[in-house]
């Protein structure tokens, strides 16, 4: 595996979608374990927009990776349209700060992290709903530092 991610420490990756944004963080600069961060109700852009900035200086984020959705022959679904506008004004928000922002493939992470859920004694071999936004940007996250 190649290591060059571990500069960028620490890593905050999102799962957006048009009602919840999962995040994930990886913070240790030894461990390549994502964690589930926070949910994050998408009430609207600027709202979205700002508590995201918030947590990128309260964690001292180095890089953000968003999953983004693609079709089984490589190209962008009308999600991954709406999502490449978040990523612009992402983009646009956090100019001020030291930071990178990249996109990862996140096809099937949700159905993966419902996977998981179903056989995880910490998720009562049940999906819970209300995280597995953040389990998917974590399962983003692990697929990131797998290419990287």
């Amino acid at each position: 595996m190649n290591t060059g991610h571990r500069s960028l420490r620490p890593i905050l990756a999102i799962d957006y979608g048009t009602k919840y944004v999962g995040t994930a963080i990886l913070i240790d600069s030894h461990l390549d374990f994502p964690t589930p961060y926070m949910r994050i109700d998408n009430q609207s852009r600027n709202q979205l927009l700002n508590q995201l900035y918030k947590i990128l200086l309260k964690e001292k984020i180095k890089l953000v990776v968003v999953g983004i959705p693609h079709l089984l022959d490589g190209q962008k679904t009308d999600m991954g349209k709406i999502i490449g506008r978040f990523i612009a004004d992402l983009k646009t928000k956090c100019t001020a700060l030291e930071l990178t922002i990249t996109d990862q493939d996140e096809t099937l992470t949700s159905f993966e992290a419902e996977n998981r859920m179903k056989s995880s004694a910490l998720y009562n071999f049940r999906i819970d709903k209300k995280k597995i936004d953040c389990l998917a940007a974590a399962i983003i996250l692990e697929e990131f530092i797998s290419l990287s």
